[in-house]
């Protein structure tokens, strides 16, 4: 995985880096920006926000297509 962003997704542990992904040995990892970094750090990955201009959208609801997630620079 080279290039991702992974953030804003839960589990029962919260929004920390295993709710964000579950990497293996075999798993490769690089250049990514991760809710919760952790295990993953290295390799060029990130944890900082990403900083969308709206992750939820008009209706408050994430993953309802009304998102806007270009980057507020």
């Amino acid at each position: 995985m080279i290039n991702c962003i992974l953030w804003g997704n839960t589990d029962p542990n919260g929004v920390g880096e295993s709710a964000q992904i579950i990497a293996d040995s075999n798993m490769s990892v690089s250049n990514c920006c991760i809710q919760g970094l952790d295990t993953l750090a290295g390799n060029g990955n990130i944890g900082v926000n990403p900083l969308f201009v709206d992750s939820n959208g008009v209706d408050g609801e994430p993953g309802t297509g009304d998102e806007d997630l270009r980057f507020a620079v």
